[in-house]
C-alpha cells in the first residue's frame, strides 16, 4: 500500500461488513427501495446494517439498478404497509 493513502475498509471493525449478498435480498432490496421503505426498515426486514444499505444503495445506483427517490436513502416509509 502506498504512503499517506487511505484505504476503505482495511480496519478491524470492517471485518464485521458484509459486502456480498444472495440474488433474493437484492431483488428484495430493490423492491423495498422502491417502494420507498426507510433504511431503517429496509434494515430490519433483510438484517442489513446501515452500512451495508448505503454500500448496496451506492452500488446499484453506479449499475443503474436502482434511481433517486422522495427521501433519497431515508425513505418516506416508515412502517411496512399491509
Amino acid at each position: 500500500m502506498k504512503k499517506n493513502r487511505y484505504y476503505l475498509f482495511t480496519a478491524e471493525t470492517h471485518e464485521e461488513v458484509r459486502l456480498d449478498f444472495t440474488g433474493r435480498t437484492i431483488d428484495l432490496f430493490i423492491k423495498y427501495w422502491n417502494q420507498g421503505y426507510s433504511s431503517e426498515l429496509i434494515g430490519k426486514k433483510l438484517r442489513l446494517k446501515q452500512v451495508e444499505i448505503a454500500l448496496i444503495v451506492m452500488d446499484l445506483e453506479y449499475d443503474g439498478k436502482i434511481s433517486p427517490r422522495p427521501g433519497g436513502i431515508f425513505g418516506t416509509v416508515n412502517k411496512e404497509v399491509s
